[in-house]
Order: structure tokens, then C-alpha cells, then sequence
């Protein structure tokens, strides 16, 4: 009879016990290329993974691509980890009087906790983007570009952010103020929390960010011998045309290459995969 009874505890409190993938928000995204020992949630997976908001991709040996939303891929190199805190879209709101409004932007958060990744992110005129990349404690903001983190392991080594086209700013840590990064400029932070008892206008907020310990021609060495290498961008046009010859990789599509189409998960070449819906008032309910 006692053994009858704990076998019933024990049955109810295993069928009670949340799962991993309980505690994972909406549907955000997926995973592009995947070559190697790469997870998402310390699942094997392999390309067109899904990802959620609070996912973490892990790369350990190989590379991927992690793609969110419209026209943002992000490359990861061999060791390096990402978690995906929070992504979604704030609709287009009209104009009063026949004024313009504010167009749709995409939002997001990533924290970089090690390794390299190197990110295109895609802005048009119809939709803004303002995401933003975590690593410790500094942030780089990102409002569509083309930048490359390199997150070192070893926490007493700094950290490198480069923008390779278009412009971005770091922030040492939140209270820090943001220190502008131009196309082919770098800084370099240790990712230290702000000194205790500081804040906004008062009292030390830490050292600002600092030249880069790497050159650019050691950053475009690292993004070919990590596997992140591609074509360079000048234009508007080459980060467009890039972008979608990323989402098309891998046998996405095939044959002749498609018009210009920024969002892979609704690409009439290939079966829809994933259907993220936002949360926003465009979309209502969540997945």
C-alpha cells in the first residue's frame, strides 16, 4: 500500500514539474545555416530550428546563423553563446491631420555571454529597427548595420565592437552614456558593472569605452577564419542583396535567386516553417 501511494505522489509531482521549454516565450525566429555541435536550449538542432524569445544558441564547434524578424541575421562563430531576451514589433501608428506617422520598428535584445558574432541588420523606410547587444555589462545599439562583437571567455579580457558599415553606439554599462562607433571604427570595454552606488548624474559610472585592442584588417582576418566571411558592403544594395542570399542559403530556395524578399519565414520559395506572432496590437494573442 505505501509502495501504491508513493508511486502516486511520486507520478503526480513528475506530471506537475513545468518543462524547459514552459518558461520560453513566443516564437521569434529560427536558426539559418547550422554546421557542426550547435543547440538552441541544450537541444541538438539542426537549420530551421526554432528560437524563442529567452532561447539560448550555443555554438560549439562549427558556426550558425540566427535569424529574427525581417532582415536581421546574426552570424556565430565556433564557442560562442547567445541568448535571445526579448524581440517583438511596435506597429505603425498614422499621423494626426494627415501628418506622417511613426513606422512599424522592430525591438530587440540579445546578450552575447561569449564568443563572436557579426550581425546584419537590415533598416528600411517602412519598418525602423532598434535592437541591442549585450555582453557583461556593455551594450551596443544597433539601428541598422553591419557591426562585429568579439566576447572573450575570460572575463578579465576586453571586449571588441566594431561597425563595419553604417553607425552604432556602446554603452559601458546601463548607466554609462553611449559613445558613438563610426563605419570602420572600434571600441573596446572589460564589461564592468557600474561602480557601486552609482547612477545617472551622479558619482563615477566607470572608465569609458577605449580604443580597440584589434585593427580592422585583425577584425576582417577573425570574421574569415571563423567562418563569418562574406562579401563586403558598400550599399544599401549589397547589405539588401546579402541579407537575402543569407536567407536563401542552404537550400532555403531554390534555383534562380528570388526578388528581394527580407522575411525567410514567409518566403512563397520555401514551405513556412515558423509563423512568429508578436504580442503587439497588430497580431494580438501570443503562440
Amino acid at each position: 500500500m505505501k509502495f501504491v501511494f508513493r508511486s502516486v505522489v511520486l507520478g503526480l509531482v513528475f506530471f506537475s514539474m513545468p518543462s524547459a521549454h514552459a518558461v520560453l516565450g513566443k516564437v521569434v525566429g529560427q536558426l539559418g545555416m547550422v554546421e557542426g555541435d550547435v543547440t538552441v536550449d541544450n537541444n541538438p538542432v539542426k537549420k530551421t530550428a526554432q528560437v524563442h524569445e529567452g532561447s539560448v544558441v550555443e555554438v560549439k564547434r562549427g558556426k550558425a546563423t540566427l535569424i529574427l524578424g525581417k532582415g536581421n541575421v546574426f552570424y556565430l562563430s565556433a564557442d560562442s553563446k547567445m541568448v535571445v531576451n526579448s524581440f517583438g514589433v511596435t506597429p505603425a501608428t498614422p499621423g494626426a491631420a494627415g501628418a506622417p506617422g511613426a513606422p512599424a520598428q522592430e525591438n530587440g535584445e540579445l546578450d552575447l555571454k561569449f564568443g563572436r558574432t557579426r550581425a546584419l541588420i537590415m533598416n528600411t523606410s517602412n519598418e525602423k529597427k532598434d535592437l541591442k547587444i549585450k555582453a557583461r555589462a556593455a551594450t551596443m545599439g544597433v539601428r541598422g548595420t553591419e557591426i562585429f562583437i568579439d566576447a572573450p571567455k575570460d572575463t578579465s579580457a576586453p571586449i571588441n565592437f566594431f561597425t563595419l558599415e553604417g553607425k552604432a553606439d556602446v554603452k559601458a554599462n546601463a548607466i554609462a552614456p553611449p559613445v558613438a562607433v563610426a563605419q570602420n571604427q572600434g571600441v573596446s570595454t572589460q564589461g564592468a558593472a557600474a561602480p557601486a552606488g552609482a547612477h545617472n548624474g551622479a558619482g563615477s559610472v566607470g572608465p569609458p569605452p577605449a580604443p580597440p585592442t584589434m585593427t580592422m584588417t585583425e577584425v576582417k582576418n577573425e570574421i574569415k577564419a571563423t567562418g563569418l566571411d562574406s562579401k563586403p558592403i558598400t550599399t544599401p544594395q549589397d547589405m539588401r542583396r546579402q541579407v537575402t542570399q543569407q536567407y536563401m542559403s542552404d537550400q532555403f530556395g531554390m534555383g534562380a535567386l528570388p526578388p528581394v524578399v527580407l522575411d525567410p519565414l514567409q518566403d512563397r520559395f520555401t514551405p513556412v516553417r515558423v509563423n512568429p506572432r508578436f504580442c503587439d496590437a497588430t497580431t494580438g494573442g501570443c503562440p
